[in-house]
């Protein structure tokens, strides 16, 4: 009877051991799919979320962009309002307007193996800058308190012309003008040999699915243990 009573207690003990394991390989892999990278044109590394608008002809992808959770106390997000990224195999585009500040801006970019050429557009003036296209860490799926009262409007540009902001904030020295679809723009041309996957990535997911493997192997050691 006793050992009976022992081995029912290490049974329940296992199968306890066994409900949290699959629990924490569930929450670990949730947080591997909820991690992706994206370079965003002139961005000052900042908590952001980004949420899939569509996918359009020549394998660009729309993102909304909004401001992200905080994962420790350094950080402050200063992220107002919503952007438009459009990613494509050989360029990117940003887009941002905050009409409550009359703050508008747009960046397009080409990249070139890492490096990223972009035309500026912002207060009828153009500009040419290059940059190393580095890929962020952002946050898939909408932010929490995403539905903020600020009077955002997003104004698309054409393919082409994008936005830069240093800082996505609200908080502009001097008014901007809206961008014209007429203005002239600097054209930025190059060859590139850019393939489709060569978009600088970040380790990101490289990480976390290592690093979940590695809890998977000591939880599994932990219920054979508790088994024996």
């Amino acid at each position: 009877m006793l050992n009976s009573t022992r081995f029912g207690f290490s049974a329940s003990l296992a199968l306890t051991h066994y409900q949290i394991i699959l629990l924490l390989l569930i929450n670990l892999t949730s947080f591997v799919r909820a991690q992706t990278s994206l370079y965003i044109p002139g961005f000052d590394p900042q908590p952001v979320s980004a949420d899939v608008i569509g996918v359009g002809s020549g394998g660009r992808t729309t993102w909304a962009l909004h401001k992200g959770e905080a994962t420790n106390n350094a950080e402050n997000p200063e992220f107002i309002g919503t952007a438009t990224l459009v990613q494509g195999p050989h360029d990117v585009s940003l887009t941002y307007a905050n009409s409550a500040a009359s703050f508008t801006i747009g960046q397009a970019c080409t990249l070139l193996e890492e490096l990223a050429i972009c035309t500026i557009v912002a207060a009828g003036s153009t500009a040419v800058q290059t940059e190393v296209a580095s890929a962020v860490p952002v946050q898939v799926g909408p932010a929490s308190g995403s539905g903020n009262t600020n009077s955002v409007v997003i104004t698309p540009l054409p393919v082409g012309s994008s936005t830069r902001i240093p800082t996505l904030s609200t908080s502009a020295a001097s008014p901007v003008s809206e961008l014209s679809p007429t203005q002239s723009r600097t054209e930025v041309t190059a060859e590139s040999t850019l393939a489709s996957s060569a978009i600088p990535n970040s380790s990101v997911r490289q990480s976390a699915f290592y690093y979940t493997a590695a809890i998977s192997v000591s939880l599994l050691s932990l219920l054979r243990s508790f088994a024996i």
